[in-house]
């Protein structure tokens, strides 16, 4: 998925003057970035429960910390080389993460036909018919839904909001640190939530 973020996200400033391409190439990159956060999140909790020695509030703290931390100096980094420079940064950063990705043990999957498990595959289709019918499930999408529609607003206008006030790449890198600083002690005591 990161291997092909990099080209669309270059797609964005190469298309400027044709506003469809851009919209295009937008809407494609939330697409293949977006779902990484919550899968990368449930492979964490899976490790936990498969390896039982991973703290997935620790872990994930640790991640909003260095999301954080990584707001703040990308934003002074971008206010000093300019803001051009935030595509290429961005595909060095997808770059790392192949790197790191690659030697990474596989979690086993629950529905995945072994010797020692009686369980089938299912398709994509009867999985989704299955959780339809789960209205804890439902619920909790729908909930899920409007909760992310309500920070996806307030991340996408909060840095347009911060240039019509006079503020720089730099008040975003600010911004970021600070959102991402505060969600860590609800985090942090995830293992005593999950109970």
């Amino acid at each position: 998925i990161c291997g092909v973020a990099i080209p669309v996200g270059y797609a964005i400033p190469a298309s400027v003057g044709i506003p469809v391409v851009v919209v295009v190439s937008v809407v494609f990159l939330a697409l293949l970035e977006y779902p990484g956060f919550p899968i990368s999140d449930m492979w964490s909790v899976k490790l936990s429960e498969h390896f039982g020695a991973v703290n997935f509030g620790f872990v994930r703290s640790c991640g909003s910390l260095g999301y954080a931390v990584a707001g703040l100096i990308f934003g002074e980094v971008l206010d000093i080389i300019g803001i051009d420079h935030m595509f290429t940064i961005h595909a060095i950063l997808l770059g790392v993460t192949i790197a790191c990705a690659l030697p990474i043990n596989k979690v086993p999957l629950a529905n995945k036909k072994d010797k020692t498990k009686e369980k089938s595959n299912i398709s994509m289709l009867e999985a989704l018919k299955i959780l339809s019918h789960n209205k804890k499930y439902m619920m909790f999408i729908t909930g899920f839904m409007f909760i992310n529609i309500g920070m996806r607003f307030v991340s996408s206008f909060y840095p347009v909001l911060i240039d019509l006030k006079g503020g720089t790449v730099g008040h975003v890198g600010i911004g970021l640190f600070l959102m991402a600083f505060s969600e860590i002690p609800f985090i942090w005591g995830f293992n005593k939530y999950k109970k």
